[in-house]
């Protein structure tokens, strides 16, 4: 999608939107549902360069809030060149700025898990709203956690 600037009070307004459906990540992974990127309401284009897709997503690690976030050319990306700030010092201090973004449009206080920084240099955090889902190399524990009884004589 073209990135296209909003101004901030547009933003927080569609935030809401951007979180209300939430995704089957494996559906999305076989191709039987678009992806959220596939959908403006989860783009955030801000007006320093900085775009962010934020969706709700239900994977194995249990139901949360996705962020993705990228550079695109503009105020934000003049003044790290013009610093001279090298790769690894942009990453860190561009993610310091979308945490910072995505607590003013959201208004959330949950700890952002920074997952990965893509080759391509797109940032990707997981914010979970409920307890995450915990698992053992154990089936018997499993099964006595989660019906009180497992199947041992």
């Amino acid at each position: 999608m073209e990135f296209t600037p909003r101004p901030f009070e547009e933003l927080k307004a569609k935030y809401p939107k951007a979180i209300e459906r939430v995704y089957d990540v494996e559906m999305v992974e076989i191709g039987i549902i678009n992806r959220p990127g596939e959908s403006e309401e989860h783009y955030f284009d801000w007006e320093d360069g900085v775009r962010m897709i934020i969706s709700k997503e239900d994977a194995v690690c249990g139901e949360h809030i996705h962020i993705s976030a990228s550079l695109q050319k503009g105020q934000l990306y003049d003044n790290f060149l013009s610093m001279g700030m090298g790769h690894a010092q942009v990453i860190k201090e561009l993610q310091s700025i979308c945490e910072e973004k995505f607590r003013s449009l959201s208004d959330c206080t949950l700890d952002m898990h920074f997952i990965v920084v893509t080759d391509h240099g797109v940032l990707h955090w997981r914010v979970y709203d409920k307890k995450r889902p915990t698992f053992s190399l154990n089936i018997e524990e499993d099964i006595d956690k989660k019906f009180g009884h497992s199947n041992k004589g």
